[in-house]
């Protein structure tokens, strides 16, 4: 009774974990969802006026805060996975959630990284156009300063050619960085996600082997006592039979031992 009391309570807490990790897992799918729409509606403005210091600060916390999401996603995913669970009904939803969420997970990573190569490709381009434009830059200043006119208007020429090069570079040096983590996250993401839905695979078997384990054992344990309770019964009316036994071999000397005093 006190193991079947602790059993029940252990997968009473099972079946709460499972729970638990189940609302995770779904939140977590519904913002990676969410982030991987706003990024479709950033890509097009990457290159453009709009795209400043706030828009490039935005985009890269969308980035790493869905990056973040996928990888926790996973890692629930192989929490819920190794949750055992008693009941038929249970394990036949957590079977099927498991097939559900693996499934929405890889499609939303794939849209992520799909859409993550994109933008890389774009700051690519746009950094391409930001060194075009510092070399034509530079070679204005060398032409202003060749030419000797109105030394006032040269001396403001070279300072606006100037600062428009120290724009463009830092807008160069910015994008190389963004490139640089984008193409890491895709890199992440592309070795870990796939490795781990194998992992997830693998422990399923391995999990339905020790469930398989577990309950055998049960049946076992079930039987071994079954058989002790007949053995200790056929123990007591082997008890029983002896003692009955040794009561009538006991009545049979007394009453032989009778028999002879009355003939003598």
């Amino acid at each position: 009774d006190v193991y079947k009391r602790q059993e029940s309570l252990l997968l009473g807490h099972n079946y709460q974990e499972f729970q638990r990790l189940n609302d995770l897992i779904l939140k977590d799918l519904q913002n990676i969802q969410k982030s991987n729409l706003l990024l479709e509606e950033y890509v097009p403005k990457i290159g453009t006026s709009i795209d400043n210091k706030s828009f490039r600060t935005q985009l890269r916390e969308i980035i790493g805060r869905t990056s973040k999401e996928i990888l926790e996603a996973n890692n629930l995913l192989q929490e819920l996975n190794e949750v055992s669970l008693s009941r038929r009904e249970q394990k036949e939803r957590k079977k099927l959630l498991m097939k559900k969420y693996s499934e929405t997970l890889e499609k939303e990573k794939q849209n992520f990284t799909h859409i993550a190569e994109i933008i890389s490709q774009k700051e690519k381009d746009s950094m391409a156009v930001a060194k075009q434009s510092i070399s034509e830059r530079r070679r204005s200043v060398k032409v202003a300063e060749s030419q000797r006119g109105n030394i006032q208007m040269q001396v403001q020429e070279d300072s606006k050619l100037k600062l428009e090069i120290n724009y463009y570079e830092e807008m160069v040096n910015d994008r190389e960085k963004d490139i640089g983590a984008i193409e890491k996250v895709i890199t992440q993401l592309r070795d870990i996600v796939i490795d781990a839905s194998k992992e997830v695979v693998k422990q399923g078997d391995v999990l339905d082997v020790v469930v398989g384990n577990i309950t055998e054992s049960k049946e076992n344990i079930k039987k071994a006592n079954k058989e002790l309770h007949i053995a200790h019964e056929s123990a007591s009316e082997d008890t029983n039979t002896k003692i009955k036994m040794c009561i009538l071999l006991v009545l049979l000397i007394i009453l032989i031992l009778l028999l002879i005093i009355a003939v003598a």
